[in-house]
């Protein structure tokens, strides 16, 4: 992580990074990302639920291990949480290389992934 993009970070609390996966890595996650929002879209009115403590009701995949909410309708976004969990796919991106440099360099102390969660904003979303 250079110099420019710690600073980035640290005034926008995001950087791009460019040209992190290559073509087939990008292949690969898009495959397992539309396999997943069809699965989810398929299954989100259907038990097994789980109420959240801040509010949202949440279809738990037990054979996926995620958890989603929302929908496909025009300007709703589809969440899915506990990603890693649904595909080995998404596997290589722990510990990825070029993010964990970036990650030890901001992060002072353990690294730990708390949460994973994907959101799917359909047309006329405005978030």
């Amino acid at each position: 992580m250079t110099d420019i993009e710690a600073y980035e970070f640290d005034r926008q609390g995001f950087i791009v990074l460019k040209e992190m996966l290559t073509p087939e890595q990008t292949a690969q996650l898009s495959a397992a990302m539309d396999a997943l929002e069809v699965h989810a879209l398929e299954r989100i009115d259907q038990p097994p639920r789980k109420v959240s403590l801040w509010g949202p009701v949440y279809h738990q995949s037990l054979a996926k291990g995620y958890h989603a909410s929302g929908s496909n309708r025009p300007g709703e976004t589809l969440m899915i949480e506990d990603f890693f969990n649904a595909d080995p796919a998404f596997d290589f991106l722990v510990q990825h290389p070029r993010t964990m440099e970036c990650i030890t360099r901001i992060v002072q102390g353990p690294v730990r992934i708390n949460n994973s969660e994907i959101r799917i904003r359909y047309q006329g979303n405005a978030t």
